[in-house]
């Protein structure tokens, strides 16, 4: 009995843990993506280290993803269908991530910003 609810209780910790740092994601991938667009679009300056906050999404991609596995390993429930939405969400938040980074690229090389 007291493994059963060791497991539930570690299961329940990473995976709260897990979503907030999605939560964490969301958050920066907002940011600079935002950053990204009116520096294109608007030739606004990015104000901070945008390449060091897609890092930062990045580490917490594999944070997220090594949680997933671990609240799976410990899980006895057999579904998997919320971690996979949860791993194929952090890959898009990832991407987003990326995109930014390429509009700023692509802004640093425009002469003046873009016209809409």
């Amino acid at each position: 009995m007291l493994k059963q609810i060791l497991r539930a209780y570690k299961q329940y910790g990473v995976m709260t843990e897990a979503e907030n740092q999605i939560r964490e994601m969301f958050k920066i991938s907002r940011e600079i993506f935002s950053a990204s667009c009116l520096a294109l679009l608007e030739g606004k300056d990015v104000e901070f280290d945008l390449y060091a906050r897609d890092r930062e999404i990045n580490e917490l991609v594999v944070d997220v993803r090594k949680k997933i596995v671990e609240h799976l390993n410990i899980s006895a429930c057999h579904a998997v269908g919320g971690e996979l939405v949860y791993i194929k969400v952090i890959n898009d938040i990832e991407r987003v991530g990326d995109y930014s980074k390429n509009l700023l690229d692509l802004a640093n090389l425009l002469p003046e910003p873009l016209v809409e």
